[in-house]
């Protein structure tokens, strides 16, 4: 994507890189770049902006950042913006290992979806918007990630979730374990349709994206396309907007008691054992 096409989703926010450069606490030789849902065009009011720092061992953290330890290495958050602006901070080394040893289980088409930070990080390295170093990240990080089997790897691993789920669905089937039967159905049907992004080239892995994932690269009048969106989320498609806001707003109620009560009895829980 040209870098004028992500300006116009930065600008939404009024975010200009030029002043974001001059707050960031970076030298000479560290790459910064940005990714995310916000980059993607897939953003909405609840998103923030992701952006990598890549340093090396000089680098300084800043002294006035509340710095927490991340997957990765460090993150802080900028608050001053109109949308939050999580900053990760990488060594260069950590990454450049982290490419290497991918790259190994790449070739060998073995990628593993409950790491999602590290199938997320890859593909943020390949739908980056770098705003500083470009040349640099070109030449040492670009040129090693391997795309066309990243690309491979998620899409062989979306099939055989979807494989098993087939099976597991159609089991409960025969068993007259209906509701299972429906859950596994569905989960085989949201991978199926996964493995058909990911092999068109939209690697991002984040499940809360697939809607916006499939019309980036499916028109929704195809029929396979209509039948998936009518059967995944029910007749939602063809609700009023006021009834699916309805319906929204009770999902997240009814989400948020559900959470409540199951605090409530873990702290049950944790009191009963320090009575033991």
């Amino acid at each position: 994507m040209i870098k004028e096409k992500y300006d116009e989703y930065l600008y939404k926010y009024n975010i200009k890189t030029e002043q974001l450069l001059k707050d960031l606490n970076v030298s000479g030789n560290d790459i910064v770049f940005i990714s995310g849902s916000v980059i993607e065009g897939f953003s909405n009011i609840g998103s923030d902006l992701d952006v990598y720092i890549i340093y090396d061992e000089n680098f300084k953290l800043p002294k006035n950042a509340n710095i927490s330890n991340s997957y990765f290495g460090f993150e802080y958050t900028i608050l001053t913006y109109q949308i939050p602006i999580n900053i990760n901070l990488i060594k260069f080394k950590f990454l450049s290992e982290f490419i290497d040893e991918y790259k190994i289980k790449l070739q060998k088409e073995n990628i593993d979806f409950s790491d999602i930070r590290k199938v997320e990080l890859y593909h943020r390295l390949l739908c980056s918007y770098v705003i500083k170093n470009s040349e640099l990240f070109n030449a040492i990080i670009l040129k090693k990630i391997d795309s066309k089997n990243f690309k491979l790897a998620c899409t062989l691993n979306r099939l055989a979730y979807s494989e098993n789920r087939h099976d597991d669905a159609v089991g409960a089937l025969e068993s007259k374990d209906f509701l299972t039967a429906y859950i596994n159905a569905r989960s085989c049907l949201e991978k199926a349709v996964e493995s058909m992004i990911f092999i068109n080239g939209q690697t991002n892995p984040k499940e809360k994206w697939i809607i916006k994932r499939l019309y980036s690269v499916f028109s929704s009048t195809e029929s396979w396309v209509s039948d998936f969106i009518s059967l995944y989320v029910g007749q939602l498609n063809s609700l009023e907007e006021e009834e699916l806001k309805d319906k929204t707003k009770a999902m997240v109620r009814l989400a948020f008691k559900i959470r409540n009560k199951t605090i409530s009895m873990l702290k049950t829980t944790k009191e009963m054992e320090k009575s033991r």
